[in-house]
């Protein structure tokens, strides 16, 4: 019993000096500890409803590629991160199919059915459409081209979002479709409470405050122009690809949608050149000023302004880890010294009772002896003397029976001790395990954030150095022959600007045609020349630091390799002038290096652009 416990004493303090030494390896690791939450129930925001629709396989449009999938992974998400309580999804592989009437029958019956705490998402991705006087439609799967009454109109839709008849607290409406932007009305403000990514008690009060008021909101994947179905090797729509990454990667307990957007989304389909997605609070009495707020259930009830430093967060838990076990190890030491002394304290009583009962046998033969002794008389006498002696035998054996009774419930005592010490460690042991675990995924998840958030400044870094080297180095020459090494000239009819890693046609006028921004967009993207798909039109930022301010004087001087040059043309960039309408476009003239708003629907040039690998800078074709 006394090795068993001695051994288990043994195991505890080697677990004590192996948890010492794994915080003392730890502590210039940068470890963050979650704090206690500051409450473990999330914030009570109504009942979330939506309605996704997505349709790929139109019977008389051309098919889409990705908004089903779109749509599903939507659905998916606001599931399984937002546990939101109903969603109806409608689409091309549901039994409810998306026509004309059952997706009006569908947004109907929730606009009739809910209450003043519940709040509603409409998503809708498919084909959209402008008609001749400017009003813009959904399609459903069953509509016909050239027949305007088989499409939903969006005036029928803005009846939902103005009407105060409509209870729904906050109401949201999603269109990823060509032409969304008619939804919208004039520019709104940008309304949002604050960035997505920093917490501060400032933005989480207003938020809360935001949710209760009713709120009517639309976003829109583009304006009145056509947006991008499928990006080149993705499953995912241009703008659904942000919005749903921006929901899957959020971080915050509580955000709105409008933050959310501007932050995560907006921005980033921007900088693409390929469209522009907007936001607008819809102006009506059944708008209060509230927000579209979301609680992320996957995400931890901590707001980042209660988190401590990483390094003072690590010491403080250490310290707190570190004296509850000394505290432990204390007690476990002066269980251990009672032990011990009574271990001590029965060996000497069993030592001493086996010496009486040793006296006691001798004792007991000498009488023994005695009494064989055939003298009556003799053996009367040594009666009468072995009486006193054989009661003080007898008190004697009783004693040593209590003594021994005594002897066995102290030893069942150290027994159950021993075993009481044995489950306390066990359980110590257990507690110390999942400790070390959430330490553990603590440690993975600031690891994988800090991995993502490198890896997007280095690609950030990659795609703005070469254009900023180039930007400095446009304006340092004077004719071809000085900066020729900065072109790699190659023999499959492509140029190849090593500064900015962007290959260009050698062929400046490569259709042989003008035609407006729209068409030109078309083209590029479903251009196939040497092997490649990718082609597209570069962005301003690219033509400027190809042509820089100076422009045929400097980028093209005689002897340049390129050929058809438009001199005295408009070429068209990709950049949107948000600045005008949104039918305004960037163009470049190559003869003066000047960038000037161009309307969407002139004619203008055509001169593609793309991506360079690291192979084709050194390879020759």
């Amino acid at each position: 019993m006394i090795k068993k416990f001695c051994m288990s004493l043994f195991v505890l303090v080697v677990c004590i000096a192996a948890l010492g030494f794994v915080f003392a390896s730890d502590e210039q690791r940068g470890i963050q500890f979650a704090p206690e939450a500051a409450s473990n129930i999330a914030e009570d925001f109504g009942n979330y409803y939506a309605i996704i629709i997505g349709i790929n396989n139109y019977e008389k449009w051309p098919k889409l590629k990705t908004a089903v999938n779109d749509a599903e992974t939507l659905a998916k998400t606001l599931k399984e991160h937002y546990g939101f309580k109903d969603v109806t999804l409608i689409s091309d592989k549901t039994q409810l199919r998306p026509t004309s009437s059952n997706i009006l029958k569908s947004i109907r019956s929730k606009a009739v059915s809910l209450t003043e705490k519940d709040n509603l998402l409409i998503y809708y991705a498919g084909h959209g459409q402008v008609d001749e006087f400017g009003e813009g439609y959904w399609i459903p799967i069953e509509g016909k081209i050239k027949d305007v009454s088989t499409w939903i109109p969006h005036s029928l839709i803005k009846i939902l979002l103005k009407t105060q008849r409509v209870k729904i607290k906050n109401l949201i409406m999603i269109v990823d479709s060509c032409y969304s932007g008619t939804l919208l009305g004039s520019r709104d403000d940008a309304d949002t409470l604050g960035s997505s990514k920093e917490y501060n008690e400032d933005y989480y009060n207003k938020l809360k405050e935001k949710a209760t008021r009713k709120s009517r909101e639309v976003i829109a994947s583009g304006g009145v122009e056509l947006v991008v179905d499928a990006m080149p090797g993705g499953n995912h729509s241009l703008f659904a690809g942000y919005l749903i990454s921006a929901l899957q990667d959020n971080d915050r307990r509580y955000v709105d949608m409008a933050t959310l957007f501007s932050t995560e989304v907006q921005q980033k389909i921007k900088d693409t050149g390929k469209q522009v997605s907007e936001r607008q609070r819809i102006r009506t009495p059944a708008d209060a000023g509230g927000l579209f707020v979301l609680t992320k259930l996957t995400a931890p009830d901590i707001p980042r302004a209660k988190r401590l430093d990483v390094k003072d967060e690590l010491e403080k838990e250490k310290k707190k880890m570190l004296a509850q076990l000394a505290d432990k190890k204390t007690k476990f030491e002066e269980e251990r010294g009672k032990f011990q002394a009574s271990q001590h304290q029965l060996t000497e009583d069993k030592n001493r009772l086996a010496m009486l009962a040793e006296q006691n046998k001798a004792e007991g033969e000498r009488l023994r002896g005695l009494l064989k002794d055939k003298d009556s008389t003799v053996k009367s006498e040594v009666l009468v003397k072995a009486e006193p002696e054989r009661i003080r035998i007898e008190e004697e054996r009783k004693k040593i029976e209590a003594e021994v009774k005594k002897l066995k419930e102290r030893e069942l005592a150290q027994t159950e001790l021993a075993a009481r010490l044995q489950k306390e460690e066990e359980a110590r042991k257990i507690r110390e395990e999942a400790e070390t675990q959430k330490l553990a995924l603590i440690r993975k998840e600031i690891e994988q954030a800090e991995q993502k958030k490198k890896m997007v400044e280095n690609e950030k870094k990659q795609l703005e150095a070469p254009l900023a080297k180039a930007k400095d180095a446009v304006d340092t020459y004077t004719d071809f022959e000085a900066i020729k090494d900065r072109f790699i000239m190659r023999n499959d009819g492509t140029i190849i600007d090593k500064v900015t890693k962007r290959m260009w046609l050698k062929d400046a006028n490569y259709p042989m045609r003008g035609m407006n921004w729209e068409n030109a967009m078309k083209y590029c993207e479903s251009m196939n020349y040497v092997g490649h798909n990718d082609w597209r039109l570069p962005s301003r930022e690219e033509w400027k630091a190809l042509v820089g301010q100076s422009g045929l004087s400097k980028t093209f001087p005689m002897g340049h390799p390129f050929s058809n040059l438009v001199l005295h043309g408009n070429y068209w960039t990709s950049s949107v002038n948000h600045m005008g309408h949104t039918y305004n476009i960037y163009s470049v003239n190559v003869g003066n290096g000047s960038a000037e708003s161009f309307n969407k629907m002139r004619t203008g040039y055509i001169w593609p652009v793309r991506y360079a690998t690291e192979a084709e800078m050194v390879e020759n074709k």
